[in-house]
């Protein structure tokens, strides 16, 4: 071995032994490289890069960071200054170099670094080695200088990374040059680490969204690019500072993504020194949007593992003191030699937090969807020791106080403060069980439209973010409202819809809260009254419509029926329709001993129930006596019934209708026997209908024991309509009616009392009353009194009649000539005598007759004076004519003597008119005379008259005589007066034809009306008319003469 070899092997030993410590905790360290490893790696490239950005032209220091993803290296490159001897001897030894002290880097190539391994332990380093410590302005090239992590064991590793300490050491030697290269790389082979291409595409991907945060928290980072060839993608960011917004400095982060480019601001606000920054969560000065997934604690770059730390914002200050695992900071310990540490950080978090609190009270209200950011997520006992846990628990009461107070909920279009309100929310346990149950959001709706029921909420969209964020702040905030809650107030209101009520049931039922339906009154029967699971029964195999009609009945009972459509949510003990049954008849009972059992008919209302109850059958085809009853009793009674079906669940179901049909016809039995005899008349078809239906049912006769209903109540009419119980009745046979009068006159009772209507004979076995029992009590009686009684004499006269009274009255019989002369007075005797004279048996009959009349004297009275009136109205009529007939031939003489010429004659006439003038044989004139018999009487002319006055209206007149004068009572004598006394006395209408006409065109139709007179009528011609265009019977001579 020549002395350059000694020399070489020499400087190894020496390089071995100062790298073996770094190499056993190289070595540490990569055992301890965990699955967030390569997320963490990718911000430790930012951070060198950071570290080593350049100072641009104005005088800023400058970052451009560029990263690429192959299917061999991930590659990490950066415009920053070169590598010297110090830091590419750190970066091989894994230690911080120099270079940090006294200068604003975060770190470079410390342990940190080490993270980076995850993309490959076998790492190719490009770029420049500053050369000018040793000669000014010279720089040597690195060309893929190795790094290489790969080992079996420690001593290889130290072997492996003594050497890589003397490659640096070979740059001495190395070609020189005056230019350094723009761009430094950290290449790592993919293969050289287990799932290196898969963390390192991961890292990029959790990059994504964090790089716009990390650039606007490092200023000297201007760009960065990303080039994953294994997914086609690249992305551009470059930022650009805005002027402030709303109090609020500006970002604007530029992200091209395969050519679409987005924009994103970031809206922070930064302490007066520029060292402590808080990132706010807006979209927009005036719009919140959640920081989620961001870490929410920066050192320069983000600590992950802080993106629950608790509040929505990013809190990065340069004083912040990270722990070294960078996941987090120093906050409070027991171990003092930390307190400097975490009272530094504590004092950080509280500036800021004073600062966003500050900038929130001024802003609240101008910026809206608080709910995406207003959440917290301390976690405030999931730490190793207390006063830890003290410091959470009091950082979180301080955001959790202060949202409180802030108006940052939306409700019914106002912004109000959560604890300056009555909005609520939902309780944890509500969300829990929507999260993990409601797929189809049934759920929620129902607990939506319950809690809003009686509570002010927010809106349906937010409630259930709200409820998050609230019970963020405090798991049992007052505010919060949770299922008991709203089962309570459930049951206490009294217009909760049926809807949201059945929904909010289902819920409890599924989530198996059966207590709440015992406890609160969430169940409403069928009539919509909400009760207690304990206070209702599960009633759903008795239908809706039966229950309506039993409530009248018990009332008590169908409440407590559950609505059908709650059954099947929560076990209720079940009422069948046998409980139904026996409810019925346990009611009925007690009415009976209230009303029917002293004598009172049930009222109208209990009457129907019972008809529709007996209406109930147990299939369409059933015929049966109770169904023909029912509907004479509704149509009695004025009831719309409807007949029912309801088909036995099983041969065990009882018929529900036997009991109340009993007691409806009870009462319809009572009804009839409480009334008198004129509504039994008026209701008889009703009465004989009943009966008739009932007639073959055992309850209401049983013929064997002769008992039954039809014997409790006196139900049925006698002959005289009037009720009775059928003790008191007998079944008349062959009884004539004379027998029937003769017994009331004898006996002075009304033989049909006792004897029942003969309609009614069937329905009951009474017993029998022959002619012969009635006319032994008769002849009992009348034998009792000596025979004095007139009736004796109306039985011998039905004896002589008819052989049966013979038989009837045989006592009578054998003595009814002494028995006749005995009734025959002294003075009678002559008078008997005479009317035994008349041989007419009809006359005798009529006598007989008249004598029976209770009016006998005023019959003869009105009769003779009857018979005098009509000979005296006979007499006046005859009269009456006669004395027209004379008046008509004293005119027609009268008028012949006072035309004295051969060919004029004066003619009766028999239709038109009473006379007629001729000439030469030819009517010329027309003469009607009308006799009146009273002042005030009109004078009537036919149709045919009237028409010919029309038709010969010049030569017609009407000659009235006024008769009235004349008195024509029977007692005078009719004496005609002379033609000197009659002449004054006439009036004449010579113009009767023209007074006529109008009237006669109405009765012929001749005016196209649309109605005229038809059939016989009468034309009257009032006396007005007579006295106001009447003429003297002289007037009319000469008119006659004047035309003649």
């Amino acid at each position: 071995m020549d002395n350059n070899e000694i020399r070489k092997q020499m400087e190894l030993e020496q390089k071995r032994a100062f790298c073996k410590q770094s190499c056993t905790k190289i070595d540490q360290g990569l055992d301890k490289l965990d699955p967030r490893s390569g997320e963490r790696a990718i911000w430790e490239l930012f951070q060198n890069a950071r570290d080593l950005a350049r100072i641009d032209t104005n005088g800023k220091k400058t970052a451009h960071i560029k990263i690429t993803l192959t299917s061999s290296e991930f590659i990490f490159a950066h415009q920053g200054q070169p590598f010297d001897h110090d830091s590419l001897t750190s970066l091989v030894m894994q230690v911080s170099s120099r270079g940090k002290e006294n200068d604003d880097t975060v770190g470079q190539y410390g342990t940190g670094f080490l993270t980076t391994h995850v993309f490959g332990r076998k790492l190719y380093v490009s770029g420049s080695l500053d050369m000018g410590k040793y000669t000014a302005g010279t720089y040597a090239d690195i060309n893929r200088f190795v790094i290489d992590r790969t080992y079996d064991n420690i001593t290889e590793f130290v072997d492996k990374v003594a050497h890589q300490l003397l490659a640096v050491n070979d740059f001495a030697d190395a070609p020189k040059t005056n230019s350094c290269r723009q761009w430094t790389e950290l290449r790592y082979e993919l293969s050289s680490m287990e799932e290196a291409s898969e963390k390192a595409a991961a890292a990029i991907t959790s990059s994504i969204d964090m790089i716009p945060y990390v650039m606007t928290v490092n200023k000297p980072i201007s760009d960065v690019i990303i080039e994953n060839t294994l997914t086609n993608e690249n992305y551009q960011f470059e930022k650009i500072p805005l002027p402030d917004e709303e109090g609020l400095k500006v970002m604007l982060v530029s992200i091209k993504h395969n050519g679409t480019r987005e924009e994103r601001k970031i809206y922070y606000l930064e302490s007066e020194d520029g060292e402590d920054m808080a990132i706010l969560p807006l979209e927009t000065p005036f719009k919140a949007k959640s920081l989620s997934g961001i870490a929410k604690l920066f050192v320069f770059f983000p600590l992950l593992g802080t993106e629950d730390f608790g509040m929505d914002a990013v809190f990065h200050s340069k004083k912040f003191i990270p722990v070294e695992e960078r996941d987090g900071l120093h906050l409070p310990v027991s171990n003092a030699n930390v307190r400097v540490k975490y009272e530094q950080n504590v004092r950080v978090l509280d500036l800021l937090t004073a600062m966003v609190h500050r900038y929130y009270c001024e802003h609240a209200e101008a910026i809206s969807d608080w709910v995406n950011v207003a959440g917290l997520s301390f976690d405030c006992e999931h730490h190793k020791e207390d006063v830890t846990k003290e410091f959470f628990q009091n950082f979180k009461q301080t955001w959790s106080d202060f949202y409180q107070t802030l108006p940052i909920v939306d409700l019914d279009g106002n912004r109000v403060c959560v604890n300056e309100s009555n909005v609520r929310f939902f309780s944890p346990e509500i969300l829990l069980d929507i999260e993990n149950e409601d797929v189809e959001g049934k759920f929620f709706t129902a607990l939506y439209d319950a809690a809003a029921h009686a509570n002010q909420m927010v809106s349906r969209d937010e409630i259930i973010c709200w409820s998050k964020v609230v019970a963020s702040w405090d798991k049992v905030h007052p505010s919060m409202i949770d299922v008991e809650e709203i089962a309570k107030q459930l049951g206490e209101s009294d217009n909760i819809s049926k809807n949201v009520l059945h929904a909010f049931d289902i819920y409890l039922s599924h989530k198996g809260a059966v207590s709440m339906f015992d406890n609160f009154a969430l169940i409403p029967n069928r009539d919509g009254k909400k009760k207690k699971r304990t206070d209702l029964y599960d009633a759903s195999n008795i239908p809706e419509w039966l229950g309506n009609i039993a409530k009248t009945l018990i009332p008590n009972k169908i409440e407590t029926f559950a609505d059908d459509i709650f059954i099947g949510l929560v076990s209720i003990t079940s009422f069948t329709r046998n409980d139904l049954r026996d409810a019925i008849t346990s009611r009925l009972r007690s009415l009976r001993q209230d009303w029917l059992d002293k004598g009172n008919i049930y009222e109208s209302t209990i009457i129907e129930t019972l008809l529709k109850i007996s209406s109930v059958f147990s299939s369409e085809t059933v015929s049966s006596i109770r169904r023909n009853a029912v509907d004479v009793i509704a149509e009695h009674w004025g009831i719309t019934n409807e007949v029912r079906v309801l088909v036995p669940l099983d041969s065990s179901e009882r018929d529900i209708a036997e009991l109340p049909f009993k007691h409806l016809v009870e009462c319809v039995l009572l009804e009839i026997s409480q009334n008198d005899s004129e509504w039994v008349t008026a209701n008889m078809d009703y009465v004989v209908s009943i009966h008739s239906v009932l007639s073959n049912w055992a309850e209401y006769y049983n013929r064997n024991n002769h008992d039954g209903l039809c014997v409790k109540y006196g139900a049925f009419p006698n002959r005289n309509a009037s009720p009775c119980v059928v003790r008191d009745l007998e079944k008349g046979i062959d009884i004539p009616n004379e027998l029937s009068v003769l017994y009331k006159d004898v006996i002075a009772k009304d033989l049909n009392d006792r004897l029942v209507d003969n309609q009614f004979e069937s329905f009951y076995d009474f017993a029998e009353l022959s002619a012969k029992d009635v006319a032994e009590e008769i002849e009992k009686e009348l034998e009792e009194s000596g025979f004095q009684s007139s009736a004796v004499l109306d039985i011998i006269n039905n004896i002589d009649k008819d052989e049966r009274w013979a038989y009837w009255f045989p006592h009578i019989a054998a003595q009814k000539a002494e028995l006749f002369l005995n009734h025959v007075r002294e003075d009678c005797k002559e008078s008997v005598f005479k009317l035994m004279k008349i041989n007419d048996p009809d006359k005798l009959e009529q006598l007989a007759e008249l004598a029976d009349e209770i009016d006998l004297d005023e019959i003869l009275n009105k009769g003779r004076a009857a018979m005098i009136s009509q000979r005296n109205q006979e007499a006046d009529f005859k009269f009456k004519f006669e004395l027209g007939k004379y008046v008509e031939r004293m005119i027609q003489q009268h008028l012949s003597n006072s035309i004295s010429a051969d060919d004029i004659t004066v003619e009766v006439e028999q239709y038109g008119s009473d006379l007629s003038i001729c000439k030469n044989g030819n009517p010329v004139y027309y003469i009607e005379v009308k006799s009146r018999w009273g002042t005030d009487q009109s004078v009537m002319m036919s149709p045919l008259q009237m028409k010919q006055s029309v038709e010969e209206a010049n030569n017609y007149a009407l000659c009235c005589v006024d008769m009235s004068h004349l008195k024509l009572s029977d007692e005078d004598e009719h004496i005609y007066p002379s033609l000197e006394e009659t002449l004054p006395l006439i009036k004449v209408l010579p113009d009767i034809g023209n007074l006529n006409r109008e009237v006669a065109d109405i009765a012929n139709g001749c005016t196209n009306r649309l109605v005229h007179i038809g059939g016989d009528f009468k034309c009257v011609v009032p006396q007005t008319t007579i006295r106001n265009h009447g003429v003297s019977f002289n007037s009319l001579i000469d008119e006659i003469i004047s035309k003649v």
